[in-house]
């Protein structure tokens, strides 16, 4: 899904990998927040954050400010806020693709234990 959802962000010339993508999507979700809180949602290296957060700042989608001496807060732009309904709309596409045949009851379970997966996996021994 990742090859394909990459391929659809290609094709709208939105200049966004999946890693720009998922971090836009919480941006959104939680109306801004510090590189911890994007790091902690994803389960993900600050670094990795740090570097898709540069390439989202470079391209006018979101803005860093320091707060609190050394904390960066991240919010999305007027132009990042203008691109999240195509986002979704390639969100989507790409989920109408990947669960084509399935009944909605069946997509509702996969999504469920998928969620569940990834929760799962977010604990500490």
């Amino acid at each position: 899904m990742v090859k394909h959802l990459n391929q659809e962000l290609s094709d709208s010339n939105l200049n966004l990998q999946h890693s720009d993508f998922t971090i836009l999507k919480i941006l959104n979700q939680i109306k801004g927040g510090s590189q911890s809180e994007i790091s902690a949602i994803l389960g993900k290296e600050r670094s990795g954050i740090s570097r898709s957060l540069a390439n989202l700042e470079k391209n006018g989608y979101v803005k860093r400010e320091a707060k609190n001496g050394s904390t960066n807060y991240v919010s999305l732009t007027p132009k990042g806020e203008e691109v999240i309904p195509k986002i979704n709309a390639i969100t989507d596409k790409v989920t109408e693709k990947a669960f084509k045949g399935f009944s909605q009851k069946s997509r509702e379970a996969m999504i469920k234990n998928l969620n569940k997966i990834y929760f799962n996996s977010l604990e500490k021994n």
